[in-house]
């Protein structure tokens, strides 16, 4: 008989109607059953099932939206991280094809345990397994030895050692972490036959099972898988290692139990993650441009209005009139609405008349501005007084 045991303040964390928990570890540490083994021992163990509306039904570990969001956050921000760095990058659109499996080796008391991210805590998987069993694949592949590999000159992808362990080439490929955005976390279970056989040798027809509880996990949706490359003209190596990579994916898988097909994963470039990540980029490059052509140009408006303080207080009133005027008169070549509500008015053309070369100056703008030679009702009178002040 199994009995479930709880911590009550950890109750007001995790809720057993949903199974969503804001921490997977724990979820994983403290909700945990105990079993009475054959020879009487008690003995940790995932509890396969839980109460949820009323009901017993099996036990699911879901994240929060808090944990989709931060996860969601960090595939953004990890993928503008590495675009930063400078170094050729391709992204692979990562999908899960069977349940995974990772860890069952790992401390812990039920004695099968599950690999979480060391900040996140949540299943994902790891560069460096990725990498390890990308290596694996290219041996089998291209001949089976790492002097094969060499031929093909590919070992410098995954770093060369010589006999005593020591690096001599550090590898040119980084695979880096992939974490999904959604998953489950949910039993499993495996049974191990003949186990006296494994123990003695002595292989028996009567002997009974062992079934052993563990967690697996279903990943959902898709997720990026980033490889950079050190080094020039990496696009091309990138693009058929992004291949290869894909092609071991899914004769290879990740994880644990491969072999009866778990941790099967389909993979292909996507091309528009990286666009809107460059896209992205040149956006905010032209953003601080703006910014400091903006500032470049406030502080020069900034230098040129000191200096126009500077030479309007050594000039007299007079002359100070014909400075700012003849700057008005410039404007409205192209200030319509200056033209229009300032110059043309009768105030103006009176208040310029004294002052010869702003007389010329607006018959050159009227001119310009068709106004001179054919001017309507209303402009007729004021022309009149711009010629008699020119004498024309």
């Amino acid at each position: 008989m199994s009995k479930v045991y709880t911590n009550a303040s950890l109750d007001r964390l995790f809720s057993e109607a949903t199974g969503i928990s804001e921490n997977i570890s724990y979820e994983l540490s403290y909700r945990l059953g105990v079993i009475t083994d054959k020879k009487g021992k008690d003995k940790f163990s995932y509890p396969f099932t839980m109460v949820q509306n009323g009901k017993r039904e099996v036990k699911k570990i879901k994240l929060s939206q808090v944990q989709k969001g931060v996860l969601d956050f960090h595939q953004r921000d990890y993928l503008r991280a590495i675009s930063e760095m400078g170094q050729e990058y391709i992204i692979l659109k990562v999908k899960a094809t069977s349940p995974y499996i990772s860890g069952l080796g790992e401390p812990h008391v039920t004695e099968t345990g599950l690999t979480l991210h060391g900040t996140y805590g949540v299943p994902f998987l790891a560069g460096s397994g990725i990498k390890g069993m990308f290596h694996t694949w290219c041996l089998e592949a291209f001949g089976g030895s790492k002097e094969q590999l060499n031929d093909r000159n590919l070992q410098s992808l995954f770093g060369v050692e010589v006999e005593d362990g020591a690096n001599r080439e550090k590898g040119r490929l980084t695979f880096h972490d992939v974490l999904f955005p959604e998953l489950i976390v949910e039993p499993d279970i495996m049974t191990s036959h003949n186990m006296k056989y494994y123990d003695t040798g002595m292989l028996t027809e009567g002997e009974n099972t062992n079934p052993i509880n563990f967690m697996r996990v279903k990943f959902l949706g898709e997720a990026a898988l980033i490889v950079s490359m050190d080094g020039d003209k990496s696009k091309p190596a990138l693009e058929e290692v992004a291949f290869w990579l894909a092609t071991a994916l899914d004769e290879y898988g990740l994880g644990a139990k491969t072999a009866i097909g778990y941790g099967r994963f389909s993979a292909e470039i996507d091309g528009n993650a990286k666009m809107e990540i460059v896209k992205e980029q040149e956006l905010k490059k032209q953003a601080v441009l703006d910014r400091e052509q903006k500032k470049s140009e406030e502080k020069r408006l900034q230098e040129e209005e000191r200096k126009e303080a500077e030479k309007l207080a050594d000039m007299s009133e007079e002359e100070r009139f014909v400075h700012q005027t003849s700057a008005m008169i410039e404007q409205a070549y192209t200030d319509k609405q200056l033209l229009d509500t300032k110059v043309k008015s009768d105030e103006f053309i009176d208040s310029i008349l004294e002052y010869r070369e702003l007389v010329q100056a607006v018959a050159e703008l009227f001119k310009a501005e068709d106004i001179w030679k054919k001017p309507s009702k209303k402009m007729a009178s004021k022309i009149s007084k711009l010629k008699q002040a020119l004498q024309e």
